[in-house]
């Protein structure tokens, strides 16, 4: 897969409308960005979910299924990929519970439907521990549907294996340096110092 670039020509014309010079300008547009956003997987309307041209209905084979599935991807939050919904100017990232809630259904049918889901790769479960607390929530695949402009690192990571044969090497490598450069800061020990 070949990087995207966009070619501008410009033209000085006579008053004879003869051609005078010509000027062509090439631009790749920015695809990547260095600010922890990560890269544009498949870029199309950047204002609302983008779904690309792998269907969810030819990964998933149950209507039912299915019909939750678009249901859930009503309730993402804006640049996250993840199920939610904001609470004030805050999001609160969806858990098995939220979810039975969202859909009308029961948290044991809930936890049927989101294990389907992840064996499919079509829903990520993303686990986080902070000392005593631990934050579960749940992301959908950039491949099939996508609330932000760029993909993060933690979400390319989850779903590595599907995005990859979907973007250009030379992405592939700046995720991979974004993730060595993340290890090296987590396993970066820093000294305490003491006042006395």
């Amino acid at each position: 897969m070949g990087a995207t670039q966009l070619i501008k020509k410009e033209f000085i014309i006579d008053a004879e409308g003869e051609v005078q010079s010509e000027k062509s300008t090439t631009y790749y547009p920015k695809l990547w960005s260095d600010k922890k956003e990560g890269g544009i997987i498949m870029p199309r309307n950047h204002h609302k979910k983008i779904y690309s041209n792998i269907k969810l209905s030819s990964v998933i084979k149950n209507n039912g299924d299915l019909l939750k599935t678009y249901m859930l991807t009503e309730c993402i939050v804006k640049d996250t990929n993840r199920i939610g919904h904001c609470v004030g100017r805050r999001p609160r990232f969806a858990d098995e519970r939220d979810i039975a809630e969202m859909l009308g259904i029961t948290e044991k049918k809930a936890r049927e439907y989101i294990n389907r889901m992840i064996k499919a790769r079509v829903i990520g479960k993303q686990v986080t521990t902070t000392g005593d607390i631990t934050l579960v929530c749940f992301i959908f695949n950039p491949i099939y549907v996508n609330a932000g402009k760029f993909v993060p690192l933690d979400i390319y990571v989850l779903f590595r294996e599907d995005i990859d044969q979907h973007i250009p090497l030379w992405m592939k490598a700046k995720y991979a340096e974004a993730f060595r450069a993340k290890e090296k800061d987590e396993n970066e020990i820093t000294p305490i110092t003491r006042r006395a």
